[in-house]
């Protein structure tokens, strides 16, 4: 591996080449370029940035608007590319979301699915969604927690939201963004739906896919293909909810849930 250059690293080293970009256009730009082939996570692009900076393989250009920074390639970058593309490939690695995932590596171990406002794999994200990411991004980038946090609830809470509620949120968040600056480098595993597709076909467990009312568009949209293509999938909007209905509507939200589990093909239900 050249120098500590991983396959997210020499993808955006790669797509460096065109110009200077922000870490949320250098997104778009993977998605564009490379989205029928490979796909790499937010988390990945904002932990590999700051490192190639580090390495010397990128530099920092000047704050733009809501102090975004571009990224620019370097002549040792532009090297540590070319001798990545000479190296044998290895195991590529993407981080998505897990309950999907497990289903599909171990549908003999999976008797039901809940998914609740869970992106879907085959839309792509709006620019409003990309917005709210390179806000909270920026900011986490430049070590600005309280700036983050205050991305994060700006983003995924309603406008009405009680302040019980934003403190609530704001804790959670202060503390995962805590745990992940404090948590050591993982080597994540290839993800199965890019894998095999497919699958999500044959993926024949009862499943409930539902998302708040209020919700993102993103989030509404791909509740709506993933039951699309989930076989055994139930479609249901919660009424009156955003992005996070567990706390928003908690009452809703358990009754939904404990009344999919009491289905008669659900895990849970009494048996004849």
């Amino acid at each position: 591996m050249a120098e500590g250059v991983n396959a997210t690293a020499a993808a955006l080293l790669g797509l460096l080449h065109d110009g200077p970009m922000t870490g949320g256009q250098l997104m778009a730009a993977a998605e564009r370029r490379l989205g029928p082939y490979w796909s790499m996570t937010r988390s990945q692009v904002y932990r590999e940035l700051p490192a190639l900076a580090e390495m010397g393989f990128v530099k920092l250009g000047k704050p733009g608007p809501r102090a975004s920074q571009p990224y620019s390639i370097t002549p040792a970058g532009k090297r540590a590319f070319a001798r990545w593309l000479s190296e044998e490939p290895g195991a590529e690695a993407l981080r998505n979301p897990v309950a999907l995932r497990v289903a599909l590596l171990a549908p003999e171990r999976t008797s039901a699915l809940v998914l609740i406002s869970a992106p879907s794999p085959a839309l792509e994200p709006s620019p409003e969604l990309e917005a709210a990411w390179e806000a909270e991004e920026t900011a986490v980038q430049r070590g600005d927690i309280d700036a983050a946090v205050e991305a994060v609830l700006d983003a995924w809470l309603l406008p009405d939201a009680p302040q019980e509620l934003r403190d609530r949120v704001s804790a959670m968040q202060r503390r995962a963004f805590a745990l992940q600056a404090e948590a050591p480098p993982a080597t994540e595993a290839a993800d199965p739906i890019e894998q095999h597709p497919d699958r999500l076909t044959r993926l024949s467990v009862p499943t409930l896919v539902a998302a708040g009312e209020l919700d993102k568009r993103d989030l509404r949209q791909g509740a709506e293909a993933m039951a699309d293509t989930l076989p055994r999938a139930r479609h249901v909007v919660i009424a009156g909810a955003g992005h996070l209905a567990p706390l928003e509507t908690p009452e809703a939200f358990c009754e939904l849930v404990l009344a999919f589990l009491a289905e008669p093909d659900a895990p849970g239900a009494p048996k004849p």
